[in-house]
């Protein structure tokens, strides 16, 4: 299945004569890596969405699109993105596996509601530089750090303490 170019504008630069994109995706092809419709829908969907989806929503977002996407070709997928460094695997507690493509490098710490389970980024560099630091310390190399804080929204918050005054 061929992919419609102008659905996904990709910003290129000319350097030198030859024309340079600076997107993931692009720079994959250029190394020789084949762009597949899938690996572009499920790139673009994460990367373009605030949310941590599934593998099951990635599938149900995309059906439309791509007709045919079964749930083992959505899941290869993933880990071919995980392999090559463009999405992450979140383990947020017991539910499924929940996957990003973040704009950087930067791992950054997850809120996650006990009680809606709406999940944020916690916006701090400075935590994952201490907890590197301190892996360090001890002789640990390579860290790959998650944080991920269990707590309970503002809204769930409200929620709870107007259920406990109607009691």
């Amino acid at each position: 299945m061929l992919v419609d170019a102008d659905a996904f504008p990709v910003q290129l630069q000319p350097v030198g004569g030859l024309t340079v994109s600076h997107h993931p995706l692009a720079q994959m092809v250029a190394a020789g890596t084949r762009l597949t419709a899938q690996r572009q829908l499920i790139w673009d969907l994460l990367h373009q969405s605030c949310e941590h989806l599934t593998a099951e929503e990635i599938r149900g977002r995309l059906a439309g699109r791509l007709p045919g996407l079964n749930l083992p070709t959505v899941y290869r997928t993933l880990v071919f993105l995980r392999h090559a460094g463009l999405v992450r695997e979140l383990h947020l507690g017991d539910g499924p596996m929940r996957y990003e493509a973040p704009e950087d490098d930067e791992r950054l710490p997850h809120l996650v509601c006990r009680g809606c389970g709406r999940i944020e980024h916690l916006e701090t560099s400075e935590l994952g530089a201490a907890l590197e630091a301190a892996a360090s310390a001890r002789g640990y190399a390579d860290q790959e750090i998650d944080v991920v804080v269990y707590a309970t929204c503002a809204a769930c918050a409200q929620h709870d303490l107007r259920a406990a005054s109607n009691e």
